[in-house]
């Protein structure tokens, strides 16, 4: 691109040049240009940090995987009060750009992608809710963790991500629900980049019911009142995402969140506390 501009720069210039020195001028921006090309193709992950820039150092770490462990700290339920901490698995790795391994969609597999727009199947877990957690849901009954098959689609500008994915529960609540997020990469110095992203999700009639309701059933057998969902909007809120690189291979990553229940299910007498934050630590050795 370089080449070219110098060229049509030289070529429209109202001072007469031979043919030999527009050649040797275009072949001097050439020369000239190519080192930054070849450094921005071999960045990998032993390039110095202090070789990069903090654009390079985003695009480096979206194509690096990772694999590590961590600590997740969440609500006992939605809509709970009390806390639950979780050592869990910080996976996210993609083969040949097809297969795919992360702790948002599972395991599964790119039906579609070509790098900026993306469709993907998986499988994932969908944690339960025990009703011993509180008095709140105490007499309601647990809802089993859920195997979930899931489609997911995103269309990445580089600077803003768009992703919506579809999910079906085949046990607890036999529900479905779908997440829309919109996101972007800030990346703050060379070695540290935060993800920050707005968040909804909905539900159809049964995870809403299952998750937020009270049949009739429940509520002659507990004495908490009769109360029915509908499908619609569950939450809106917030992510950030961080990682940051303090060796060539290690990372610290982390995970904030906030999800507020919406009118739709914060009149449930289940619901404790309507604010519903997620705190995460981890630790994770990074490779290509």
């Amino acid at each position: 691109m370089l080449a070219l501009l110098c060229v049509i720069t030289g070529a429209s210039s109202s001072i007469p040049m031979r043919a030999s020195r527009l050649l040797q001028f275009a072949v001097a921006c050439v020369l000239s240009s190519a080192p930054a090309a070849t450094f921005a193709q071999n960045i990998t992950l032993d390039t110095p940090d202090s070789s990069l820039t903090p654009e390079q150092f985003a695009r480096l770490m979206s194509t690096t995987n990772r694999i590590g462990a961590g600590v997740l700290v969440e609500p006992t339920y939605p809509g709970g009060s009390g806390y639950r901490s979780l050592v869990l698995p910080d996976i996210d790795y993609t083969y040949n750009n097809r297969f795919f391994v992360n702790m948002e969609d599972g395991a599964g597999v790119y039906v579609y992608n070509d790098g900026v727009l993306s469709f993907s199947t998986s499988g994932f877990v969908r944690l339960g809710r025990d009703q011993t957690n509180s008095p709140k849901i105490l007499g309601l009954g647990n809802i089993a963790e859920a195997p979930q098959g899931r489609f997911a689609g995103e269309y990445d500008l580089g600077w803003l991500d768009l992703k919506g994915s579809f999910a079906h529960d085949f046990s607890g609540s036999y529900g479905n629900t779908f997440q829309a997020k919109v996101g972007t990469a800030l990346p703050l110095t060379n070695q540290l980049v935060v993800l920050p992203a707005v968040t909804t999700n909905l539900g159809d009639h049964d995870y809403m019911q299952s998750w937020y309701g009270v049949s009739a059933f429940q509520s002659l057998a507990t004495g908490k009142p009769f109360f029915t969902t509908h499908a619609g909007v569950e939450s809106v809120g917030t992510t950030v995402d961080a990682l940051y690189r303090f060796a060539p291979n290690l990372a610290l990553v982390g995970r904030g969140a906030v999800n507020y229940l919406v009118a739709n299910v914060a009149r449930s007498p289940v619901i404790e506390r309507r604010v519903q934050t997620t705190v995460g630590i981890g630790l994770s050795y990074l490779f290509k």
